[in-house]
């Protein structure tokens, strides 16, 4: 029988248009923690109109400590070495083109849309960007062994050659802090190292009841976005951007680090920029754009120190 309806356009399903929504959705972002002050140290030196290449220079300790002389005796005498790092900017970059119909036609803007978009990439890339000079040090910690009988095997060549069996524990963190002390690292703060982790690096450190009750002797100044707790010397922070949270065993891939572990050529700092328009007006673009590079600081196989300790997996 003959009636209007919804189901059909001309029946009146074209009666009224379609709703949307005033509020607009957008994806997660991960958490990103390598770029903070302080984990990446700036070359104030550097800048535009530099070229694409920045060397550092790293001072050793003295070759031969000082000691006891008689009084007739000729004063010893030592040297330092210095080191040559290398820092290589590179253009970093992304776009997204839009039409100059769907400008006009959108209830929302494409710029404002866009823009967020370009920052949250931006972020990520950087930060991944920042992560892999970390990841580059020579100290790589696998944790071996049960979580009930624990046992780790340390490289120093920065390629492991055993697979972990297990996620770290608070055993680990006793220990890595001892052997960061006796590579000579310093405190990232005078007072403690830093960890940033994977979700999976700490979970099983998390389910330690040892490290739970740690934060039942007063919650430690947290000044780092992301910081979860303060233990046994090692201010932890958590990451799902940049690291490898599925090793085998269970671990996912932490970084341990001291003061300067990393420096950072800045010939361009990130900003967003506009395409010119094109074709009258009808095709129009937007990206975000930097020129950097980043590096870590110390070499442990070539110049005998490092300031950073990575918990990974062959």
């Amino acid at each position: 029988m003959p009636q209007q309806q919804w189901l059909v356009t001309a029946d009146g399903g074209a009666w009224a248009n379609e709703g949307l929504s005033r509020e607009l959705r957008v994806a997660a972002q991960p958490l990103m923690r390598f770029l903070q002050p302080g984990f990446v140290r700036i070359e104030k030196d550097y800048g535009k109109g530099k070229s694409d290449k920045i060397n550092f220079d790293k001072v050793s300790n003295v070759q031969t400590e000082g000691r006891a002389v008689a009084e007739d005796e000729i004063s010893p005498k030592t040297k330092v070495q210095t080191y040559k790092g290398e820092i290589i900017v590179s253009e970093y970059m992304n776009a997204i083109d839009y039409t100059g119909k769907l400008e006009l036609l959108s209830q929302f803007s494409p710029d404002n849309i866009i823009h967020r978009a370009l920052r949250d990439d931006m972020a990520k890339v950087r930060d991944k960007a920042a992560a892999a000079a970390f990841q580059k040090t020579k100290l790589v910690y696998v944790p071996t062994g049960t979580l009930a009988a624990p046992t780790y095997t340390l490289y120093t060549t920065g390629t492991p050659l055993v697979a972990s069996t297990r996620g770290i524990s608070t055993y680990d963190v006793k220990v890595i802090n001892r052997l960061m002390k006796i590579y000579n690292i310093p405190l990232f703060d005078g007072q403690n190292f830093m960890a940033v982790g994977s979700v999976n690096g700490f979970a099983d450190l998390s389910d330690d009841p040892t490290f739970e009750r740690a934060a039942l002797y007063g919650d430690p100044e947290r000044l780092f976005t992301g910081e979860i707790k303060n233990y046994s010397g090692v201010r932890f922070l958590e990451e799902n951007n940049s690291l490898n949270g599925s090793l085998p065993g269970g671990c996912g891939e932490v970084i341990f680090f001291g003061a300067d572990p990393a420096v950072q050529g800045l010939a361009m700092a990130p900003e967003i920029r506009y395409d010119i328009p094109r074709d009258f007006g009808r095709q129009k673009g937007l990206c975000w754009i930097s020129l950097e590079g980043f590096e870590i600081t110390w070499d442990y196989e070539t110049e005998g120190e490092t300031h950073v300790l990575r918990v990974y997996s062959a």
